[in-house]
């Protein structure tokens, strides 16, 4: 099963063990995510370095600072046909695991689409808007925003 865990309604403490979450905001979430991640699972953030981490699993901390101008440049680039990315293959979110295993080789980038049709039709809210966080403690009020991605076996 996968699963989004929406804070503003659900409460982590229910989840159960996990095999990825992805932290957007960091601080107390952090803290409250790390213990479900299983022996073996991942927990990626964005938001600060981990200060906890995973009883039996491991933690990845990475920035991505985005730059006005390159990224026009890019989709310039896209838009003229100069820049012609490869992709492979789409896959539903529930088939990432398999897309992604040891050994398995697929030429260009492999894309996972989380967000379908059938989430709309099974009740799922859409997302909220992109946010842009300046830092872990500097946006609370954007916490309703926050979405876990949680692949649960």
């Amino acid at each position: 099963m996968n699963a989004f865990v929406d804070l503003q309604a659900d409460r982590l403490e229910g989840v159960g063990e996990v095999d990825l979450v992805l932290d957007v905001i960091g601080d107390e979430v952090q803290e409250l995510s790390a213990p479900l991640v299983r022996a073996g699972g991942t927990l990626v953030t964005i938001a600060s370095p981990p200060e906890v981490r995973p009883r039996d699993g491991r933690a990845v901390f990475f920035v991505a600072e985005p730059d006005r101008a390159r990224l026009a440049d890019l989709v310039q680039r896209l838009r003229d046909g100069r820049l012609k990315p490869i992709v492979g293959e789409v896959r539903a979110l529930a088939e990432a695991p398999a897309a992604f295993t040891p050994g398995r080789h697929a030429r260009g980038k492999t894309i996972i689409r989380s967000w379908t049709a059938d989430n709309r039709r099974q009740g799922a809210r859409t997302p909220g808007p992109p946010v842009r966080l300046h830092g872990p403690k500097s946006a609370p009020h954007l916490r309703r925003y926050a979405r876990f991605v949680i692949p649960v076996p």
